[in-house]
């Protein structure tokens, strides 16, 4: 998901459970395979262990050989559909679209109180 960049983080990878709407968001600087990668490597896995299998849609980010041949080589399936298909992506799209809400009244709220307390950076 493309933000307004915060410094140089631009983009949010969002991993949300089917199971139990666990929502899951990265501030990345890039979306490529590999912050792709290291983030299910470093975050994911370490808390909370192997998963069968993940859903995204057909971005180049999750569908470089980089990344199949890793989540091959870990066992999970990776499964891709498109990015309009309601059925597939709607629970993420619609967790990005409350991201997206929520931080945009965030920045809202900083630049009111950087407005009133002009000693804050």
């Amino acid at each position: 998901t493309e933000l307004p960049a915060v410094g140089n983080l631009k983009y949010l990878l969002v991993i949300v459970d089917h199971l139990t709407g666990w929502v899951e968001a990265f501030p990345c600087a890039r979306a490529n395979a590999q912050m792709t990668v290291k983030l299910i490597l470093e975050q994911i896995i370490p808390r909370y262990g192997l998963v069968e299998s993940i859903d995204s849609d057909r971005g180049t980010h999750f569908t470089s050989n980089g990344v199949k041949g890793i989540m091959k080589g870990l066992g999970i399936a990776w499964d891709l559909h498109l990015a309009e298909s309601a059925g597939s992506s709607g629970k993420v799209e619609h967790k990005n679209g409350i991201i997206k809400n929520t931080l945009k009244k965030l920045m809202l709220c900083c630049k009111y109180i950087q407005a009133c307390l002009p000693g804050l950076p």
